[in-house]
């Protein structure tokens, strides 16, 4: 498999042993699934992108595209978990948010992630289950198309503005990386459509 439940369980469990099983850990586990996610999704909504670029010599993504998308929903399915987790665990600081007034809630930050998250996790939802071949006949060709592109370029929005926002706001060094990747995956859809497209016009 491209990627196996015990990777994503040792994931979980390092987070979780590395800052406990409180806030920190929780958050430190919603961080590690959200990056693999990341990475797997990556390669998934990248993938006819770079075949049409590149061809053959990166094909790989895209002859695996079926088993990465199921990995990613496992992973998400996993961080799903640690959204929910936030709200038995947070502290009453913990909003990232300054209302009007210099108010604040505890429960302002987990519930736009829950929410989110949740918007996320159905669209997942409903491209996993239309991976399989009688959903996916049953959806028609054309409305697949749509869900899936539609639905990816949704879940690249959410994971953009979770790792800019780490990047920016909250100084992490590390989602320069995952912002990088984020841009790479626009660059390479753009730059596939824009391929097809000439090669289209060239055609006529």
């Amino acid at each position: 498999p491209i990627l196996d439940r015990p990777l994503i369980a040792r994931i979980v469990l390092v987070s979780l042993l590395l800052e406990g099983t409180g806030q920190a850990g929780t958050t430190l586990y919603l961080r590690n699934t959200g990056r693999l996610a990341t990475v797997v999704f990556a390669l998934a909504f990248s993938a006819s992108a770079l075949v049409t670029l590149f061809g053959d010599r990166l094909s790989w993504p895209a002859r695996h595209r079926r088993s990465l998308g199921l990995g990613f929903a496992a992973v998400m399915a996993v961080h799903f978990v640690a959204i929910v987790g936030l709200f038995f665990v947070r502290e009453p600081e913990y909003t990232g948010i300054t209302l009007p007034g210099n108010e604040t809630s505890p429960w302002i930050m987990p519930l736009l992630v829950l929410l989110g998250g949740g918007a996320g996790l159905l669209i997942v939802l409903g491209m996993t289950i239309t991976s399989f071949a009688v959903p996916r006949r049953r959806l028609g060709e054309q409305n697949w198309r749509r869900l899936h592109l539609l639905g990816g370029w949704f879940l690249l929005m959410i994971i953009a503005v979770d790792t800019f926002d780490g990047l920016f706001r909250e100084h992490r060094l590390i989602d320069a990386l995952f912002c990088a990747i984020v841009l790479s995956v626009v660059a390479l859809r753009v730059s596939a459509y824009a391929t097809a497209r000439q090669a289209a016009l060239s055609s006529t």
